[in-house]
């Protein structure tokens, strides 16, 4: 029934109902520490203020799983709870293979996720074997279990933001500049993070209301509006007290290009300096991109039903 409904037998009836949250590693009970931390790590991927889909174990990235089922879950905590530092798990696609003898100085997992032959490595054949939940893909940080979130790469977007200024801009000070992107998933984030950092102001277009206020609530993104015209006036704003902020808004990055378009073209200024864009172009029909005129659940269903 949950191939029909979902398109994947996730198992749910051995999915816990207690929300999960990452248990300190002392408070643990396995045998062996390092296999205590691995539990940790599993238990905050999945925490639902860290996950995007916690209920279909993705962590991020829109198709970014764990494990491959609730079952593997719990045989995989079982496992974990019960090895020594003398032993090594094997994973392969959310599945465990078991225990194997090593040693403490050997890795307490070895995890590979995303196996497909070569000559039949299709994206038709991969969705057709991730129905069948023989194969999954892991993402960099999801299945391999040491997700840290959009700080994980503040880093880097900060100095791709001020090396953008630096090329198309020609100056290291982007204070009343305007930095105009799309997408507050579980890595992109860090965008208005990075805006902020570099004392820009970031406009970051989100389509799912739910993605753009737990990047507010976590302090991601400075302010929110609903509204084109509550957008540039923020933008406005910001801009002319060159205020380094974050604005998250709720609807489709069409919108607002097409918007400072129209602005640009009525007054001749130009509010846009940079522009960019991150968002799961690797999933483009779940997560990645959203067509301009529907909702986000309208969008969802039209994607699923009808994605050509």
């Amino acid at each position: 029934q949950e191939l029909r409904d979902y398109g994947h037998i996730y198992m749910y009836r051995f999915m816990p109902r207690e929300s999960l949250y990452a248990i300190p590693t002392d408070q643990i009970p396995a045998r062996s520490h390092q296999a205590a931390a691995i539990i940790h790590m599993i238990l905050n991927n999945l925490d639902p203020r860290v996950a995007q889909f916690p209920e279909e174990l993705v962590t991020y990235g829109g198709n970014g799983q764990v494990l491959a089922n609730w079952a593997q879950f719990r045989i995989v905590l079982n496992y974990l709870v019960n090895m020594t530092d003398d032993q090594t798990l094997v994973m392969y696609s959310g599945h465990p293979m078991g225990l194997f003898p090593s040693s403490p100085s050997a890795p307490r997992a070895v995890i590979t996720n995303g196996m497909m032959i070569p000559n039949y490595s299709s994206r038709a054949n991969y969705d057709r074997l991730f129905a069948l939940g023989v194969t999954m893909y892991g993402q960099m940080t999801a299945g391999s279990y040491c997700y840290i979130g959009p700080q994980g790469i503040v880093h880097g977007t900060t100095l791709t933001v001020l090396n953008a200024g630096r090329l198309k801009l020609g100056t290291n000070d982007l204070a009343g500049r305007v930095f105009v992107t799309a997408g507050l998933g579980g890595m992109s984030g860090a965008q208005a993070k990075a805006a902020v950092i570099c004392g820009c102001v970031g406009v970051i277009a989100e389509v799912s209301y739910e993605a753009l206020k737990k990047r507010y609530d976590q302090g991601w993104v400075v302010e929110m509006v609903e509204t084109i015209p509550d957008l540039m006036k923020a933008i406005i704003a910001a801009k002319k007290a060159k205020r380094g902020t974050s604005i998250g808004y709720h609807g489709n990055i069409v919108l607002v290009w097409e918007e400072l378009v129209k602005h640009y073209e009525s007054t001749g200024e130009l509010l846009a300096d940079l522009g960019s864009d991150q968002t799961s172009c690797h999933n483009p029909f779940n997560g990645g991109y959203y067509p301009v005129h529907y909702n986000y659940e309208e969008s969802q269903l039209m994607l699923k039903k009808d994605p050509e």
